[in-house]
């Protein structure tokens, strides 16, 4: 529904790929805005090389980003974000916002969320928000 929901935008694009992939169809400091939302949780330590916000991937999303550039991610999943803010450091990001209750927050929009975010905020959980950029 997302997806649908904001097709009329002009500097949005949706992209369903292997994130490694990221940099050949993408020029260096071309995106303003990452996105990661309700990405799944790898818990398996031996897998977690592939979470979305592994040092590795915040790396690549770094080269990607524009000078001012940010990522936002979401998540409903506690584990998944105490693994992203140790990420977040290990890969020299600083933290620009961090909200443990996103749908108590001034960032909070109805109208922005996915499906699957308000089914999660009508259910009564916990979503946490985190606006990251590289350390300049």
């Amino acid at each position: 529904k997302a997806k649908k929901r904001y097709s009329n935008q002009k500097n949005l694009i949706y992209i369903w790929m292997n994130a490694e992939q990221l940099k050949q169809i993408i020029a260096k400091e071309q995106i303003k805005r990452f996105y990661i939302q309700f990405c799944t949780p790898i818990v398996d330590a031996r897998q977690q090389h592939r979470q979305l916000t592994h040092h590795r991937f915040l790396s690549s999303y770094r080269e990607l980003l524009s000078l001012d550039g940010d990522l936002i991610f979401k998540t409903d999943h506690n584990i998944l974000y105490l693994f992203t803010l140790q990420q977040i450091e290990k890969a020299g990001w600083e933290i620009l916002d961090e909200i443990t209750n996103y749908a108590s927050s001034i960032y909070y929009d109805k109208d922005w969320n996915t499906e699957w975010e308000q089914n999660m905020i009508e259910a009564g959980k916990r979503i946490y928000y985190l606006r990251i950029r590289p350390k300049r």
